[in-house]
């Protein structure tokens, strides 16, 4: 991939699917043989601020072979 750039595309929310507010990532991720922490943070409902974010975090665990 020698002179050119690959990078990681983000698109949403999906108002179309069957969840409304789906985001998508499109991209070179999760590439290095590590653990990945995903974390989710909700901080507006209907475009007004929440009193406290919703927060979730997800660990995948690191993957195994080639």
């Amino acid at each position: 991939m020698s002179g050119s750039t690959i990078k990681a595309t983000t698109y949403g929310p999906d108002l179309n699917s069957p969840i409304t507010g789906t985001y998508h990532i499109e991209g070179p991720v999760l590439v290095e043989p590590l653990p990945y922490l995903i974390r989710v943070e909700v901080t507006e409902i209907d475009h007004l601020p929440h009193s406290q974010p919703i927060i979730d975090e997800f660990i995948l665990p690191q993957a195994v072979g080639g």
